[in-house]
């Protein structure tokens, strides 16, 4: 895998930022259904966390996932 583009991380990031509550658990399930062990990784890591970081950190794991 060869590094992305910036212009591809700015729309992504910004498509994913549009996302509405239902849309992103949507999101949130379909990479859950493909990707378990990452997104259960992510919800361990960070479940100590403040709710608004651990929301940013899920948000930012599925912007790279959508890569």
């Amino acid at each position: 895998m060869g590094i992305i583009p910036e212009a591809v991380v700015e729309k992504t990031w910004q498509e994913v930022a549009e996302f509405g509550l239902g849309r992103a658990k949507k999101e949130i399930m379909k990479v859950g259904n493909t990707q378990t062990e990452l997104l259960t990784f992510i919800g361990e890591f960070t479940k100590e966390w403040h709710r608004e970081v651990r929301e940013l950190a899920i948000y930012m794991f599925v912007v790279v996932y959508r890569e």
